[in-house]
């Protein structure tokens, strides 16, 4: 899964991220599936499927598009028709 921010109207997105990544998590397939994890208080995981979390601030002054797209090699995955 790909999370990805416009913002201002940006035609490429300025911030793009896996969630696991996000909070410095870069092996989360080696991990049991009831792990919950925490970077501090800015991000972490809560539950046994997906379940990351943040808080990160990201200023905008008009506006901010955010998206969310399966990774090639996620297969279909947990998403069917929703993204």
């Amino acid at each position: 899964m790909w999370v990805e921010y416009y913002i201002d109207g940006e035609s490429t997105p300025s911030i793009a991220f896996q969630p696991s990544m996000m909070c410095g998590l870069g092996f989360p397939t080696q991990i049991a599936k009831d792990f919950e994890y925490s970077a501090g208080g800015l991000c972490g995981k809560t539950a046994p499927v997906g379940g990351w979390s943040n808080t990160f601030p990201i200023p905008f002054y008009k506006s901010a598009v955010v998206t969310v797209r399966a990774d090639p090699s996620d297969g279909a995955g947990c998403y069917g028709g929703y993204v």
